[in-house]
């Protein structure tokens, strides 16, 4: 047990001390979750999109301004801030109507 809690450990310091990763520090800024099992019991399909989301890998307008296939990295659907998963899913005003009604608030806080 004190291995595995040293191992927790070192693998949380490396993990806070990289660099890189910007969106998925954000989406997951511990490196041992409650829902991480869950993950592992998706079918192929849906496990391909949330590690998108979490790793913002996605087909979205900053990811694609970065590999060099857009112009802006600036959300279309909006013009107001870069197109991240982050941003559709918790500021874009072009999803407000939808968060209210699944969520039951227009902007959600990245922390929640």
């Amino acid at each position: 047990d004190k291995i595995a809690k040293w191992c927790q450990q070192m693998h949380q310091r490396e993990w806070d001390l990289r660099k890189d990763c910007r969106q998925s520090k954000l989406t997951t800024p511990k490196v041992k979750n409650k829902w991480s099992n869950d993950l592992r019991k998706l079918d192929y399909y849906k496990l391909r999109i949330e590690t998108q989301i979490l790793t913002g890998h996605a087909n979205l307008q900053r990811h694609r301004y970065i590999m060099k296939m857009e112009d802006t990295p600036i959300c279309p659907k909006c013009t107001e801030e870069e197109e991240t998963a982050i941003h559709l899913l918790t500021r874009c005003p072009a999803f407000a109507k939808l968060r209210w009604e699944i969520l039951g608030k227009a902007i959600i806080n990245e922390n929640e």
